[in-house]
């Protein structure tokens, strides 16, 4: 019986072929379709780091959708560390993409005779040459595919030197923070010679009943909101059971040598939060902290912010932190005013303007923030269609479509023009628009 059938891509690195299938038939999305495919194709005995070897990359049937913690794509194949079923999964940005781009699953087979990465556009699908990214790391190799397609939002999906040196224990890394990082599935994709995944897609997932399924997420948001643990698991993640676990005497540490700390009180969940933490931030579709994009501070008193490329103290203050790989700083400024250091120079930055900070030089001059277009918006029985008029000053204009009431991003556009057009469910939308400058800063 078909319980959900997605569309798969099989991607033969040996010789570059690469064909458009459906799911197995029998599973319902992510680790089971890669269990399965895994079970029928891989031979027994095959070498994990050999040809043989099958890698999968699979996202779930709600993954892109409304619904809170669907981010998570999962990565199998046979483990170089174990020998066994290897299986790692990863939340942040890159599932959605590949979801929106129209593919559920990746099935890698054989191994390419040189480096390569592969390019999932919307519709279009290649392998590229990645000889340039050999040897550079995830950030890096972020950095400079995004750069080289013209895209500061694609989505990438990397390895660094320790897959390519087939480290059995090496990571699959996307968003720069999110890793698979487990049974070594870094090394398996750096065997098939496969250097990174890069995705950009503008299908939206959906749903067959849209004001039904907006009404279960909406009540599922408010059933986790409403936990009576919600609230410290927001605050302080994994680190509120050290605690706990210190009590049990389970706590690993000095690197696994002992499972007693005796001074976790130095270091636990409150502790760590009250001096370490900089800024609250999340992850699309997480349960906890829903802000996606830039890095938006929003503390009291005075806070230090480092980035790669500068330090910001933050004055009760409200603003925008993007960081471009490790090269690139914007610090744009809504409300109150942050002081940005950089290279011996200090910038006061006030409401209303930003500065930007590449790496080894001093922060330019503030700018005044380009105000918000004055958007116009119609709606037809099939598409939404925006328009506003040009700035002289803008490059371009970032747009960026919220469902309500529940605030998630579904669409988010880089366009030149002030025209953008969409076929959309019935539903209630929040669309916004922001100017961009020159430099790239993002306007109010």
């Amino acid at each position: 019986m078909t319980i959900c059938r997605g569309r798969c891509l099989r991607v033969d690195l040996t010789t570059q072929e690469i064909a458009t299938t459906s799911t197995p038939d029998d599973g319902i999305g992510g680790r089971s379709w890669n269990s399965l495919t895994l079970l029928r194709e891989l031979a027994p005995g095959i070498d994990p780091l050999g040809p043989e070897n099958i890698l999968c990359l699979s996202v779930g049937p709600l993954t892109g959708s409304e619904l809170i913690g669907s981010c998570r794509f999962i990565a199998s194949a046979k483990s170089p560390l174990t020998g066994y079923l290897g299986d790692s999964g990863a939340r942040g940005f890159f599932a959605p993409e590949l979801r929106w781009a129209g593919v559920d699953q990746i099935v890698f087979t054989g191994a390419a005779e040189r480096w390569v990465y592969l390019l999932i556009d919307d519709g279009t699908v290649e392998l590229r040459d990645a000889s340039h990214l050999v040897g550079r790391d995830i950030t890096e190799t972020t950095t400079d595919l995004r750069r080289e397609l013209h895209d500061p939002d694609l989505q990438v999906a990397a390895i660094g030197p320790a897959g390519e040196h087939l480290v059995r224990y090496a990571i699959i890394s996307c968003n720069l923070a999110r890793a698979a990082g487990r049974t070594g599935m870094g090394a398996v994709m750096g065997s098939k010679r496969l250097k990174a995944i890069a995705v950009r897609g503008s299908q939206p997932v959906k749903p067959a009943d849209p004001d039904r399924f907006r009404r279960a997420c909406t009540e599922l948001e408010a059933a986790i909101e409403g936990h009576p643990e919600f609230e410290s698991r927001r605050l302080y993640g994994t680190t509120r059971i050290m605690d706990s676990l210190a009590a049990m005497g389970v706590l690993p540490a000095y690197h696994f040598r002992s499972a007693n700390f005796d001074e976790v009180e130095k270091v636990n969940g409150r502790v760590t939060y009250s001096q370490q933490i900089l800024k609250e931030f999340g992850w699309i579709d997480e349960a906890v902290g829903r802000l996606r994009g830039l890095v938006k501070i929003r503390r009291v008193g005075d806070v230090a912010g480092e980035t790669p490329g500068a330090v910001a103290a933050v004055r009760g203050t409200e603003y925008y932190l993007g960081v471009d790989g490790a090269e690139t700083t914007r610090n744009e400024v809504i409300d109150g005013r942050v002081d940005v250091g950089a290279r011996g120079t200090d910038r006061q930055i006030e409401g209303g303007y930003a500065t930007l900070a590449r790496l080894d030089e001093a922060p330019i001059e503030p700018v005044e923030l380009l105000p918000a277009p004055a958007m116009e918006v119609s709606a037809s029985h099939t598409d939404v269609v925006a328009v506003w008029p040009t700035q002289a000053k803008a490059s371009a204009y970032l747009l960026e479509l919220y469902s309500q009431p529940a605030g998630r991003l579904l669409t988010q556009a880089h366009l030149s023009t002030g025209h953008w057009q969409k076929d959309l469910p019935t539903g209630d939308y929040r669309l916004l628009v922001r100017a961009i400058d020159e430099n790239g800063l993002r306007g109010q």
